[in-house]
């Protein structure tokens, strides 16, 4: 990181803008890669599988079928009243219990009726 900084002061204005974007995209992986490598240890699994997009830093890294490598990939999650109608839908890149709270709180917003259960399907 330290070597673009300093190509970084040398370049033309527009380089530098390109430039000051790439350094900040490469902070922003560093810190998600800290972060998870972080989360890992601290559930005692294995660091050196740990993957993130150099595009989209915030996505889970998932592999894809027949060995074509990694890809982004978020979890997609909807809420259904007891017609089957959506009434609410949001995506988190990693876990779809995250969004329980905001899919109950985009429910309430179309039907006023506080759900007295709720089904969640893990699998």
């Amino acid at each position: 990181v330290s070597k673009a900084r300093i190509g970084h002061q040398q370049a033309l204005p527009e380089q530098q803008d390109e430039t000051q974007q790439q350094l900040d995209r490469a902070q922003a992986c560093e810190q998600v890669l800290d972060a998870r490598i972080a989360a890992r240890r601290r559930h005692g699994k294995r660091v050196d599988t740990v993957r993130v997009s150099p595009t989209e830093p915030e996505a889970a890294i998932q592999r894809q079928k027949r060995g074509r490598g990694f890809a982004p990939a978020y979890t997609p999650s909807v809420l259904a009243n007891e017609a089957r109608i959506i009434v609410a839908h949001a995506i988190d890149p990693t876990s779809e219990t995250r969004v329980v709270g905001e899919l109950i709180d985009q429910s309430e917003r179309v039907e006023p009726k506080i759900p007295r259960e709720l089904l969640l399907d893990a699998g």
